[in-house]
């Protein structure tokens, strides 16, 4: 009897071991999203970054644009921003001055310029946190 409840309690713990440990992976990363996107926007940042992306994304861009062209709006981000994702677009795009990117419009490196999509966070592997955690 005893063998049977052990054998049990071990295929049980295969079974969920996997999901579990994405929904506390999941957790992680949704959590450190939002504290991104509240350093990114300000207190409305987390609900804006779901609830209302363009709203967001003016936001930043605000920041870029008010921004003088020697100051970098996202540096106190930057630590943030690694703990969302990997992505070295991503990361870098924190590192920069406000005039490096295309929508301060400076006419200096339009071409090579960084983009306000740069900044934002990528979902991929939230996606597939759920998918596993499901």
């Amino acid at each position: 009897m005893l063998a049977l409840l052990v054998s049990l309690c071990c295929v049980l713990s295969f079974a969920l071991a996997p999901r579990l440990l994405a929904t506390w992976r999941l957790h992680e990363r949704v959590t450190a999203t939002a504290d991104y996107a509240l350093c990114m926007a300000g207190p409305l940042g987390p609900r804006l970054l779901k609830e209302d992306p363009a709203q967001y994304q003016a936001l930043i861009r605000r920041r870029i644009v008010s921004a003088s062209a020697a100051q970098r709006p996202f540096l106190r981000c930057r630590h943030l921003a690694k703990q969302v994702s990997e992505h070295h677009r991503f990361q870098r795009a924190h590192d920069l001055y406000a005039a490096d990117f295309y929508e301060f419009g400076s006419s200096q490196n339009l071409g090579s310029a960084a983009r306000l999509k740069d900044l934002w966070p990528p979902t991929e592997e939230l996606q597939e946190l759920h998918t596993q955690a499901e």
